[in-house]
């Protein structure tokens, strides 16, 4: 029986505003611009600094508004939190630096849409790695054949699938609605 359903956040909740910038820069994620994510990531970097290696990167400044511009959370995904926190345990699971998902958070109000919020940055663990889905299961006291795990990576649902941990890769909060009722989850 499902007891618990674990949401990412950016490219599911909220635009991913990093992979946006890369792709507007013409920028692949491999090289330093994927360490520089492990590290904001992981909780090495804040914030701040994370702007300042990309700056340098870069040869110019590149400012928050510039990182986050045209980002949007999604309202029809968080319909569709809302609809399920009426009967499971709603976490989020999000590779992010603390400071910038907390803010995130907190400027949006959604903290109230989730029982646990577990953020890379703050623990020192990111996704695809098994310990952090290990540790989100500890968190929620569930065993994985009893939680569902939405992410839009595909390494990220992969890896959860190892475990044993039902995962959909979302594309849309319409095909997250329907891959949910396909499972009896209703929404």
């Amino acid at each position: 029986m499902i007891k618990a359903i674990i949401f990412d956040f950016f490219g599911v909740i909220r635009t991913d505003s990093y992979k946006t910038w890369l792709n507007i820069n013409h920028i692949p994620r491999t090289g330093e611009y994927s360490e520089i994510s492990k590290q904001s990531d992981m909780g090495k970097i804040d914030s701040s600094q994370f702007l300042d290696k990309l700056s340098k990167l870069r040869k110019r400044i590149v400012t928050a508004a510039e990182m986050h511009s045209g980002t949007r959370i999604d309202p029809e995904v968080i319909a569709i939190i809302s609809e399920l926190k009426n009967n499971y345990t709603i976490a989020m699971l999000s590779n992010s630096p603390a400071d910038l998902i907390n803010g995130i958070i907190d400027d949006n109000n959604l903290r109230k849409y989730f029982d646990e919020i577990i953020v890379s940055g703050e623990i020192g663990m990111v996704k695809p790695n098994p310990d952090i889905f290990e540790y989100t299961l500890n968190k929620l006291s569930a065993k994985p054949d009893e939680v569902i795990f939405i992410d839009d990576s595909p390494a990220n649902t992969d890896a959860a699938e190892k475990l044993g941990i039902k995962s959909i890769q979302f594309t849309s909060a319409e095909q997250l609605k329907r891959e949910l009722n396909k499972i009896q989850i209703k929404v």
